[in-house]
């Protein structure tokens, strides 16, 4: 975990750790907000070129995509009071 803390969100590689920074950033804005209603912003452009990559090297795919999806969805609602 610490290995991956140290490179996220500072340097992301690859499509899951993309949703791990994702995390990092919107758990600190809720700490800061008091839990406030933000918004995630525009995740097609800030996922799409680690989904590019990762289709491209192999290491992904479409089906593995929507799954990561779904569950950082999921994720979400654990911060809902």
């Amino acid at each position: 975990m610490s290995k991956i803390c140290d490179r996220v969100p500072r340097k992301v590689e690859h499509f899951p750790r993309g949703f791990a920074g994702i995390w990092i950033a919107h758990v600190a804005i809720n700490q800061e907000s008091n839990n406030v209603s933000n918004s995630l912003g525009r995740l097609d452009q800030i996922l799409y070129p680690l989904y590019r990559k990762g289709i491209e090297e192999g290491t992904l795919t479409p089906t593995r995509a929507v799954e990561l999806v779904g569950c950082f969805y999921l994720k979400l609602q654990t911060m809902s009071p």
